[in-house]
């Protein structure tokens, strides 16, 4: 759509959601379908898609811990790396089960892990040793323990990974303690996207999204002090943890398109070799423009309550990548290879040289 803003994009979608789960489930969604910032939603819950059936947030315990006699505690609470999850459990599961939960969590992105439990108003389990005197009223108090809940509490080298694996174990215990009423929806925006992240392998900056995507006008001076910083004009809607769609508002200043490629190492050269066609056309003049896509078997799958969305799809691909009714993939005729200038050759044997196509 041309001359529009993100507040357009998403009041159209919001209306298009309540007609979907009023006529078809009965379902009233208020409006407008609340937003939550990027930033907010990594540090509460993890993840860019959270679940807001539930609570179950993540806590920042680095304060808490500064001063930790146990030594993965206190060095994680000083990366600023400590995080407390509390769940409502009531002894739902074993405490082999607990432990592995936590140990996945720890390796997927922590150096170690504690649980504990509430009970009758203290903390027990064998975590507990960690929380003595004052700390163990603070933690409480920190992740709202009511009696029979489970703490854990994680910390790592990397608060980012530190997060999503917390993000992870959160998602994993909702779904084990059904901690979701059955029959809910829970609607929200994810918005204020980071327009960069850093790859570290490649020592450069990326774009999150795509290279297209505006940033806010407030951040424009960032773009080449401090890309980092830089926030993009994109939106995801998300129901129960899972994104049903996703779009942004493009760049439509070559001027600010250019410095955007600058910002991820595309010099003018490569610009002009790969995106001629697009700086050219933007330099003629193009209006404020902006999109969605939704994934509208995702959200088939919502509202039918299944849980794969092979389900609901008409003709869905084997694990292998065939389908069943049209036999595909098939094999390429010699004529067709030729014409593209395709040539296959059988792979090599086993111990053998790789073999190049």
């Amino acid at each position: 759509m041309s001359f529009i803003d993100e507040t357009d994009v998403r009041r159209l979608i919001d209306g298009m959601f309540q007609l979907l789960f009023k006529s078809i489930l009965d379902i009233d969604i208020r409006l407008p379908i609340p937003a939550i910032a990027y930033d907010e939603a990594m540090a509460r819950y993890g993840c860019d898609r959270p679940d807001l059936r539930f609570g179950a947030p993540l806590t920042d315990l680095s304060a808490l811990l500064a001063d930790s006699e146990v030594p993965f505690l206190r060095e994680g609470a000083a990366k600023g790396a400590a995080i407390g999850l509390g769940v409502p459990e009531k002894g739902a599961l074993t405490r082999a089960r607990i432990e592995e939960l936590a140990r996945a969590a720890a390796a997927a992105g922590g150096t170690g892990f504690v649980w504990l439990r509430r009970a009758a108003g203290a903390l027990s389990g064998p975590g507990a040793k960690a929380f003595k005197g004052a700390r163990e009223g603070a933690l409480i108090e920190a992740l709202a323990l009511a009696d029979g809940d489970l703490a854990f509490v994680l910390a790592g080298e990397n608060p980012h990974a530190l997060r999503e694996a917390c993000g992870a174990l959160r998602t994993r215990l909702g779904g084990e303690l059904a901690l979701a009423p059955a029959g809910k929806f829970a609607l929200t925006w994810v918005v204020d996207f980071p327009l960069f992240q850093r790859d570290e392998e490649h020592g450069r900056f990326v774009a999150v999204h795509h290279p297209f995507t505006a940033p806010r006008e407030e951040d424009l001076a960032l773009l080449e002090r401090d890309p980092a910083r830089v926030k993009a004009r994109a939106y995801d809607i998300v129901v129960n943890g899972s994104e049903i769609g996703g779009g942004s508002i493009r760049m439509h200043r070559r001027e600010i398109q250019e410095a955007a490629f600058k910002a991820i190492d595309i010099d003018p050269e490569e610009a002009r070799a790969r995106f001629g066609f697009l700086l050219d056309g933007l330099s003629y003049g193009a209006p404020p423009h902006g999109g969605i896509a939704l994934g509208l078997d995702r959200l088939v799958t919502l509202l039918t309550g299944e849980t794969s969305i092979r389900e609901v799809i008409a003709f869905p691909k084997t694990q292998r990548g065939n389908c069943l009714l049209t036999d595909a993939p098939a094999a390429v005729s010699a004529a067709q290879l030729e014409e593209l200038g395709i040539a296959l050759r059988p792979p090599p044997a086993p111990g053998g040289p790789a073999s190049g196509s």
